[in-house]
């Protein structure tokens, strides 16, 4: 199998479901699934996209990110607005993916430090993989 899949024992997306990563899947046991299965599938974006504005209300230089950054003070001097795009992200107060870490989810987010409750704003982030979750 190539990319990642959401695996239905049964079709039109009923039954159990399954994540499938990248291999290879001799039979429906090694997918977790029943030996007489009826598959149904979907692929997947593992992708997201997260917008940083250096001033509340999107205002101000922006930086879009769509995967890991580990220090975003070589492009912004701060953040303190953000839009989330699609997919979601577990954003940090320090460099390096350490100090308060705050997840968001797709929106917008007008004034990071007194939605979220920030003290200091936003200089790494990390996107994370969500499967077969609506949010």
């Amino acid at each position: 199998m190539d990319g990642h899949w959401l695996m239905y024992e049964q079709p039109q997306f009923r039954g159990k479901m399954m994540y499938m990563r990248p291999g290879e899947y001799r039979n429906f046991r090694d997918m977790g699934m029943s030996a007489r299965a009826n598959m149904s599938n979907t692929g997947m974006n593992m992708r997201g996209k997260i917008t940083f504005y250096e001033e509340k209300n999107f205002q101000g230089r922006s930086y879009e990110c769509m995967n890991d950054c580990s220090d975003m003070s070589s492009s912004l001097s701060r953040s303190q607005s953000c839009r989330v795009e699609s997919g979601c992200f577990m954003v940090y107060d320090r460099n390096n993916y350490m100090g308060n870490q705050y997840f968001m989810r797709r929106g917008e987010y007008s004034d990071c430090m007194s939605m979220m409750g920030m003290r200091e704003s936003i200089k790494s982030c990390r996107m994370i993989p969500m499967v077969g979750i609506k949010l």
